[in-house]
């Protein structure tokens, strides 16, 4: 994926079998594939946004700020 031509990659996903799409696909944002042509490939040819996936994957990674639980110190009866 890294070092091959566009026209290999190609050939990759057109006659490849379904096992090996599915390792490009999750190979393609853990890598990541950052080579523009191979993510617009895959776009066309497996339906499968590589720009979003990474985009995602970012987002879920990042610690979020959780606002800490206030609890009321007197309650009334």
């Amino acid at each position: 994926m890294k070092t091959g031509s566009l026209d290999e990659f190609l050939d990759c996903l057109d006659f490849a079998p379904e096992g090996v799409k599915d390792l490009i696909k999750s190979l393609s944002v853990e890598l990541p594939l950052n080579d523009v042509s191979k993510r617009e490939a895959i776009l066309n040819k497996l339906g499968f946004n590589v720009d979003n996936a990474i985009r995602i994957k970012r987002e879920s990674s990042e610690p979020t700020e959780e606002k800490p639980i206030v609890k009321r110190r007197v309650q009334k009866n």
